[in-house]
């Protein structure tokens, strides 16, 4: 797991507020008391939206003391899918996996490029 530096400090008040996917790409709203941002993924194979009480795994090396973005490099989502024969975008080695976390919710992202991050 590597912290994705955005130039906005996580605190324990950093929320995912909104996920909006489209033909465009994927657009993750996120909020902290210091600041309101807007992640971006223009090409995208999948995405999911869990709880924070459904990672609980990922805690100790992935929390919002060491960031909010991250890339998945082991043991994440990709992984997880690419258990099942028939999961095609988990054999490509451009695919990478992101995970976006708040105090709540987190996303995990499969996308071919990093997210573009612009403060709102």
């Amino acid at each position: 797991m590597i912290a994705i530096e955005t130039g906005l400090s996580s605190d324990r008040s950093t929320e995912i507020v909104g996920v909006n996917w489209n033909t465009e790409g994927l657009k993750v709203s996120v909020f902290s008391k210091q600041w309101n941002a807007c992640v971006r993924f223009e090409w995208v194979h999948g995405f999911r939206v869990l709880d924070e009480s459904d990672l609980t795994e990922f805690w100790q090396h992935c929390n919002l003391l060491n960031g909010w973005v991250f890339e998945v490099l082991s043991g994440g989502w990709r992984e997880l899918e690419n258990q099942r024969e028939n999961f095609i975008t988990g054999k490509s080695d451009k695919v990478k996996e992101f995970l976006i976390i708040g105090t709540n919710e987190c996303i995990s992202i499969l996308s071919e490029q990093p997210p573009a991050i612009s403060v709102n």
